[in-house]
């Protein structure tokens, strides 16, 4: 199969009854949502953006969640990122002293 991408002409041209056209999926965010908007999304994928206030590593809690409060401190925090000690080490340094007092936006389920 040939694809098209930047001339989809050469692509008919060449393409005989046989093959399938190709599709291009493109996917994007089409806005960030503050921590306060977040609320409307539970459940959904979104990409929520906000300063980490406070941080937290809760090294002797069950699977050793990160916590990253958004926008206020904790226990007031409009939103919470948790990153599971699965995916800790993804980070260097550790996400609770990379991100304190940075803008950060995440993007998963809410």
């Amino acid at each position: 199969m040939t694809a098209c991408l930047d001339d989809c002409d050469v692509w008919s041209q060449n393409a005989s009854h046989d093959d399938i056209a190709p599709a291009l999926v493109l996917s994007f965010q089409l806005s960030n949502f503050t921590a306060t908007e977040a609320k409307s999304f539970i459940g959904k994928e979104a990409t929520v953006c906000g300063t980490v206030k406070s941080a937290r590593y809760a090294s002797n809690s069950n699977r050793k969640p990160t916590f990253l409060n958004l926008d206020k401190p904790y226990p007031r925090q409009l939103f919470t990122v948790v990153i599971f000690e699965d995916d800790r080490a993804k980070f260097s340094p550790p996400a609770e002293e990379q991100f304190k007092n940075k803008n950060i936006c995440v993007t998963g389920k809410i």
